[in-house]
Formats: structure tokens, C-alpha cells, sequence
């Protein structure tokens, strides 16, 4: 199988130690599929980065584009590491330590908002048309109005620290360390289902199509039917607790605090393989189209090929740990406890010409508002 690399559109090796401190890099790797760490599954595929000028029509297997990053926007603004975010093509939320949620420009990077409420750090963030969720710990749950950004709700019941919220357009799901998923409505903002069934902290939840996926301290993941809260599928199988979770097509990805990934079947929550992604933790994935993302404890984010188990590059530029990652088709933005979002901008070949250099151009957007 083929990989197409669009050439790097990087900037010249910044010339102060300032500069440098806050650099990006989009390190490309020697593509070399991940083993199995279970011994269960081997690839079929190997990919193989396309050589200059050559016609890879009459080849088998299947080509791809791997799109540089032509720009790095560094969004500043919040005074404390940065824990959730989410993000479309017009804007990003973010919640952090400093206990306040950012709304921002996802094109310009300018504030839009700037959010208070909680009483503790925000723990997680979730937007769509209708509306912004945050959870923090102070253990409350809050609904916040997408245009005017003034507050609807102030969500009460759990009994830990808020780790993750998501919605539809007809309920809110929250997880928290009180081992528990609760299942908001989102007409009422009342409490319609308490999912137990964890014993210990649940880490994430991820909603889609009436069921949600919870991850856990306890080293499972829980499949559960919303709004009824009925158990449908436990996977068990980690060494270490789990930090986060993501659907990947047909499969289940989760990360844990051992630096491993695991490959999930969704309708028989057997494990089809496991890979060791980071030396350190996985604290968020991400997919999308064909690629798997994972940020890590290490400060270093990483885009991988699901159908080969092949790590495609590394990004480089935070500072501390990656707390999360939302990937769309022209960026991918990440948080981090050095208290930055970045936004990745991926090139279009057709619009941008190539530059060869060693670093990527870095912005600095001043986000305060």
C-alpha cells in the first residue's frame, strides 16, 4: 500500500532560543507496522511512502495522502494547563485548570468567550448546535447557550469529579469518578438514568447512536443503551486502567496508562490485537477516515493507520502532557498541561505549494478576552 506525502510546508530553523522553545515538528517515520503485543493479529498490509514521479496505477492495495501541516497556531489565553477541548471548522471550546471554558475562532484563533461558572477546574468540554456542555470538578454537569454563551442548566447528582460529557440532541451523558454514567434530558435537564456497573473511576464516555461507551480505572470498558442505562457488553482485557476510549469504525479503541493501545470487536468484545503506541500514557484518541491519533503523557501526539498498525508520524511542540485531540479534514487541535491549545493546519495540495525546511511555522494568537 501506497502513502502519498504531500511535501512538508515548513519555515526556516528559528533563529532566537525563544522561538525555538515553542517550535512544532512533523517528524515522518520509517514505516514499520506495530506488533501485536497479544500475538493475535498480524497485518496484511505494509505501507511504503511513494516514490518521486512513480505511477503506482497498475499496483495493488490501496493509496492514500498523508497531508502536511503547514502551520501551527498556538492559541494562548488560559492561565493553567488545558484539559478538555472539542472543535469544528468554526470554533473551539476548551475547558482547564484555571476553572474557566474559552470559546474561540477556529479560523482566526480570536476569542469569541470567555466563560465562568464553575467552582473547580473544568475536567471536560462537549459542543453541537444546540449546545456546550462542561463538567468540572466540582462534581456539577453545565449547559450553556452555542450563540448567546449564557448558562441554561446547572446539572447536580454525581458524586466525584466530572471526567467526561458528551450529547445529542436529546440527552446529555456525563462520567465521573463516582464510578457512575449518568444520563441527562436534554429538555429538562433532569437526571433520567444512573448506569452503574464500573468499580472504580469512570475516565470517558462516547455517545453515538443511543448506546455510549464508558472506560474505567477498573480496567474495562461497559457498553451500555441510553436512556435505560441496560448493560449490553463488557470488555475486559487491559493491565492497566484505561484513560480514554474512541470508536473506530466497526472496532473500539481504547488507551490506557501503560502506553498500550487496544483493538476492540464491537459485536463479540473479543480483543483483535494491541499495540504499544507510547513509552508513556495514553490520555486521548481521536479517529478519523482511515487514521487513529493518540496523545499521550510523553507531550508528543502521534497519526497511525488503522488497517496496518503503522505509525505515520509524530508531532511535536507541548510542552507537557497531551490531554486531548479532536481531528477534522484541514486540522487537528490538542491541549495540554502547559496551558496551550494548538491548532495543526493541514496543507491542501492543491492550493499550497511545497517548502522543504526543518520546522513548521509556529503563530502565537493572543486569546485573551
Amino acid at each position: 500500500s501506497i502513502l502519498s506525502p504531500v511535501p512538508p510546508q515548513r519555515g526556516r530553523r528559528p533563529d532566537s532560543e525563544e522561538t525555538h522553545q515553542y517550535a512544532s515538528m512533523d517528524v515522518r517515520l520509517a514505516l514499520e507496522p506495530a506488533t501485536d503485543i497479544i500475538l493475535k493479529s498480524e497485518s496484511q498490509y505494509a505501507l511504503r511512502w511513494k516514490k518521486p514521479h512513480e505511477n503506482t496505477s497498475n499496483l495493488e492495495g490501496y493509496e492514500t495522502i498523508v497531508k502536511s501541516i503547514y502551520r501551527v497556531r498556538r492559541l494562548k489565553g488560559h492561565m493553567d494547563a488545558v484539559l478538555s477541548v472539542w472543535s469544528d471548522h468554526k470554533r473551539i471550546v476548551s475547558g482547564s485548570v484555571d476553572r474557566t471554558i474559552r470559546v474561540c475562532d477556529s479560523r482566526s484563533g480570536c476569542s469569541l468567550r470567555k466563560m465562568y461558572g464553575h467552582m473547580g477546574r473544568v475536567t471536560a468540554v462537549f459542543f453541537n448546535k444546540s449546545l456546550i456542555v462542561s463538567g468540572s470538578w466540582d462534581m456539577t454537569v453545565m449547559a450553556w447557550h452555542p450563540v448567546r454563551f449564557t448558562q441554561l442548566a446547572v446539572m447536580t447528582g454525581h458524586r466525584g469529579s466530572i471526567s467526561s460529557v458528551q450529547a445529542d440532541n436529546m440527552y446529555i451523558v456525563s462520567g465521573a469518578h463516582d464510578k457512575t454514567v449518568r444520563v441527562w434530558s436534554v429538555d429538562t435537564f433532569q437526571c433520567v438514568t444512573v448506569i452503574t456497573g464500573h468499580t472504580d473511576a469512570v475516565t470517558q464516555v462516547v455517545f453515538k447512536n443511543k448506546q455510549v461507551i464508558s472506560s474505567s480505572w477498573d480496567r474495562t470498558l461497559r457498553l451500555s443503551s441510553v436512556p435505560d442505562g441496560k448493560c449490553l457488553r463488557v470488555f475486559e482485557g487491559h493491565s492497566q486502567p484505561i484513560t480514554s476510549v474512541q470508536w473506530c469504525g466497526s472496532l473500539l479503541l481504547s488507551g490506557s496508562l501503560d502506553g498500550c493501545v487496544y483493538f476492540w470487536n464491537e459485536e463479540s468484545g473479543e480483543c483483535e490485537a494491541a499495540i504499544q503506541a507510547h513509552d508513556e500514557s495514553v490520555l486521548a484518541l481521536d479517529y478519523f477516515k482511515t487514521r487513529f491519533f493518540t496523545a499521550s503523557s510523553d507531550s508528543v501526539v502521534k497519526e497511525w493507520d488503522v488497517l496496518s498498525m503503522t505509525c505515520i508520524r509524530t508531532l511535536h511542540g507541548h510542552k507537557g502532557p497531551v490531554r486531548d485531540i479532536r481531528v477534522s479534514d484541514d486540522m487537528l487541535v490538542t491541549c495540554s498541561d502547559d496551558g496551550d491549545i494548538r491548532v495543526w493546519d493541514l496543507a491542501d495540495p492543491q492550493l499550497i505549494p511545497a517548502y522543504d525546511g526543518e520546522y513548521i511555522h509556529t503563530v502565537d494568537v493572543d486569546a485573551i478576552k
